[in-house]
């Protein structure tokens, strides 16, 4: 019995040395590959259309709505003026709004309850913003 004891143990502990050589080895080429610039290949990306915070922000703009711009307009201003998936779309776009919102770049068209309720508006800060970039 006690040479399959020793068989297994002797077994498992070569591996061990051979996996310890093969990480000093990656080591040793990553330590040698950060010395070295990486190199971008430029090029178009995947898709030519801006984020959807950009877009969103264009729409509400461009919309010129008094009490705002509602869900559904900005999503018929996307869909018209980007190609965008009408499904998935939708999702990106209610998840840019909310952080939009969060963040202070959109304000509530109005109150709940009231006309306008629904619809986002670019808030002030964000007009300033985008005025003092298109000077620049």
């Amino acid at each position: 019995m006690a040479d399959f004891i020793d068989a297994p143990v002797a077994a498992a502990e070569a591996p061990v040395q051979e996996v310890a050589k093969v990480v000093k080895a990656k080591k040793t080429v990553a330590a040698a590959s950060k010395g070295k610039k990486k190199v971008t290949i430029s090029g178009k990306s995947k898709t030519d259309k801006p984020t959807y915070a950009a877009m969103v922000t264009k729409a509400i703009l461009e919309l010129k709505e008094k009490k705002g711009s509602s869900r559904q307009s900005i999503m018929k201003y996307l869909q018209g003026n980007y190609k965008v998936d009408a499904a998935s779309a939708t999702l990106l776009m209610n998840k840019a709004l909310k952080k939009m919102t969060t963040d202070g770049r959109l304000v509530a068209g109005a109150q709940a309850g009231k006309s306008g309720a629904g619809c986002y508006k670019v808030s002030m800060e964000e007009k300033t913003r985008i005025k003092q970039v298109e000077k620049a």
